[in-house]
């Protein structure tokens, strides 16, 4: 992104960096809202990971993506049954 705002950084403690975008100047014409956090947890440095959580208000199309490291295989587990969200886009904010 490179017509945004910063609105939050912090450059790591305990493993933990983040910052916070708001990139709707970049979306003008496409979306009224367009904020990212990008959270890196090198709690484990042989596993790091991203966390990347999008608000997006406005525009007409709104994808979801979960996906893993390239570098090693992954597996995952939850502590709660996963089940699939009903409605078009189950994720966005009402309206």
């Amino acid at each position: 992104m490179t017509a945004g705002n910063l609105l939050l950084f912090e450059p790591g403690r305990d493993g933990v960096a983040l910052s916070e975008m708001d990139g709707q100047r970049a979306y003008t014409n496409a979306a009224s809202r367009y904020q990212r956090l990008m959270i890196l947890n090198t709690s484990d440095i042989a596993r790091p990971y991203i966390l990347d959580l999008f608000r997006v208000s406005g525009g007409t199309v709104h994808d979801y993506t979960l996906h893993g490291s390239i570098r090693f295989d992954q597996a995952r587990e939850s502590s709660f049954a996963l089940a699939p969200m009903s409605g078009t886009y189950p994720l966005l904010e009402g309206g």
